[in-house]
């Protein structure tokens, strides 16, 4: 098998960056507001192809051994946190969630989750749209505030003291 590759009619590239310049009609992706450049990560993976594949596919080999709930304090399986745990995925189902939020992450880079408790137990996890999402940050990338926004209306805001639960 010959493995040395002809480079004689290889041609270099002066403008990197091509490929998004053809898909968003913007030459940087700095130059497109954060929400519009999600959708269009969310547009290219529904509207199915190789994107789409190559993330399902990662999703599904990150996923498809299982795991374990350990307790990390003690290293065991079968203690009483471990249990209670264990109690907390059958009710949630972490299988279905670590798909979730994996797919978010590849897709939009992150993803937003919510718990939903009645003060006692946790019912169950909503994953929230990132393009629902705004950010406002100080010149060094600090984040001072998220907004929820859903169709045009705030619906919570996150600030000061409430981002450490973030």
């Amino acid at each position: 098998r010959n493995t040395e590759i002809d480079m004689s009619k290889a041609v270099v590239v002066s403008k990197h960056g091509k490929s998004f310049e053809k898909l968003f009609n913007l030459k940087y992706p700095s130059e497109m507001p954060l929400v519009d450049k999600l959708k269009e990560y969310e547009k290219l993976y529904d509207e199915g192809g190789i994107i789409s594949r190559a993330i399902d596919s990662y999703v599904h080999v990150a996923v498809a051994n299982g795991y374990q709930i350990i307790d990390s304090e003690t290293g065991q399986r079968f203690t009483d946190n471990a249990k209670i745990t264990e109690e907390l995925d059958e009710r949630i189902n972490f299988h279905e969630c670590f798909e979730k939020m994996f797919r978010s992450c590849l897709i939009y880079g992150f993803c937003w989750g919510e718990i939903d408790h009645d003060g006692k137990k946790i019912n169950r996890l909503i994953f929230l749209s990132p393009t629902e999402i705004g950010m406002e940050r100080e010149r060094d990338g600090t984040i001072t505030k998220f907004s929820q926004i859903r169709k045009g209306k705030l619906v919570a805001e996150w600030s000061g003291n409430k981002l450490d639960n973030i």
